[in-house]
């Protein structure tokens, strides 16, 4: 019985002591963090700068982010704890009221980004404290992970350009800039195939149609001349029927 008292204490201390390292390695883990609004190129966009703990266990009273270039017209406002101030190539935040160890200081800036898609901005961020600082400046290597350096400066990555459907250059495809079909063009496509099919199948009636139109104007109006062969026609028949009327007479006896 006695013994297995011992091993559960022994275990309860471990167990504790795993806990206590777990815990005091945590804040070494956590590290400083950028993260803009957009990343268009030549954009405007906010960056939030995060800074999860204070250097060591001391309160945090300065935040500087240094500006890489390409970076420009940049500016801040103050707030309530953090007063901001803007230089050709930093912005810093200072405060009277030193961050606790234990909460995140959150401060935000704009600038402009650059226009080259692609380009990778290092924003070394510098943290002071009530005793000491934290540089967060160390760039990781080729092929290697940041999270395995101490202190890594923060970076942002500028987006590419945003691509658009469209014809190829070859001009093989109907679809308009949208991707979706040209219906317009398809519009046209059925209307000739109609067309065709209408003069296979109409034969001789096509000449009909033809004098058809050619007797009406273009918004289906009787053209002139036709009302003036109509009236041609009467006056005709008028005087025709006058001569067979007066051949009646004198014929009857």
């Amino acid at each position: 019985m006695k013994s297995t008292t011992v091993v559960r204490r022994a275990t309860l201390t471990g167990i504790a002591a795993t806990g206590l390292l777990a815990l005091g390695a945590a804040p070494a883990l956590a590290h400083v963090t950028i993260t803009p609004s957009t990343t268009s190129p030549g954009a405007t966009t906010v960056l939030r700068v995060e800074v999860p703990h204070g250097c060591d266990g001391s309160a945090t009273t300065g935040i500087s982010v240094r500006l890489p270039a390409g970076v420009t017209d940049a500016n801040a406002a103050s707030t309530d704890r953090w007063a901001a101030e803007v230089s050709s190539d930093a912005v810093t935040f200072t405060t009277d009221d030193p961050l606790p160890d234990g909460e995140t200081a959150v401060v935000e800036l704009n600038v402009n980004l650059p226009d080259e898609p692609g380009t990778t901005l290092v924003l070394p961020v510098v943290q002071t404290c009530e005793e000491g600082e934290a540089a967060w400046t160390e760039i990781a290597e080729d092929g290697q992970d940041p999270e395995e350096l101490d202190h890594p400066a923060p970076v942002v990555v500028v987006a590419g350009t945003a691509t658009t459907g469209g014809a190829d250059a070859a001009g093989t495809t109907d679809d308009d800039a949208s991707g979706e079909p040209d219906v317009a063009a398809e519009a046209d496509e059925h209307a000739g195939h109609a067309g065709h099919g209408a003069g296979d199948g109409a034969g001789d009636g096509a000449a009909g149609d033809a004098e058809a139109a050619a007797a009406t104007g273009d918004d289906g109006a009787i053209g002139p001349w036709v009302v003036v062969g109509a009236v041609g026609v009467l006056v005709v028949g008028g005087v025709v029927g006058r001569v067979v009327l007066q051949r009646r007479r004198t014929s009857a006896p």
